[in-house]
């Protein structure tokens, strides 16, 4: 269960809700079709942008491939006005083996944090914010400092 913490529901409805569920099911093109045209996702920790519905389909097909039995649990939502941030916890097991190494199987767990920017019923964008570091020491096939990795955020 969710447990909302401040404000009310943005425009637009459960745009939110749908899209864990579209996240959780694996389905890109229904994730991805919750985006404006022109919506733009983008990893905080590194910068990497997706912009448009076709790029953010196709980034999420690439990370479903990665981490094909991908689970967000949203612990906590707080929406103000048109934003909404969400904790979550992701949780999966690599579909591939990284940078030659057998990852393949590891179990992944990440903490992280999802603000949503909400117009007219979809989402304009959305920021990720995720520890490379924790991913990095999972896979451990590189030093504590990170990987260097786009991945896991969609």
């Amino acid at each position: 269960m969710v447990r909302e913490t401040v404000g009310t529901e943005p425009p637009g409805g459960d745009v939110v809700g749908a899209f864990y569920d579209a996240y959780n099911a694996g389905n890109a093109t229904a994730a991805a079709a919750l985006y404006a045209d022109d919506g733009w996702h983008e990893e905080a920790h590194n910068g990497a942008r997706r912009a448009g519905r076709q790029a953010l389909r196709e980034g999420l097909e690439r990370f479903f491939a990665f981490l094909p039995d991908a689970r967000w649990e949203r612990r906590e939502q707080i929406a103000a006005g048109a934003s909404v941030a969400v904790v979550y916890t992701l949780t999966g097991h690599l579909g591939i083996d990284l940078k030659g190494a057998p990852t393949k199987g590891r179990p992944i767990t990440l903490d992280g944090i999802h603000v949503f920017e909400i117009a007219d019923g979809a989402i304009v964008g959305t920021r990720d914010y995720w520890d490379p570091t924790a991913f990095g020491r999972q896979i451990a096939t590189t030093p504590a400092t990170g990987t260097g990795a786009r991945e896991p955020g969609a």
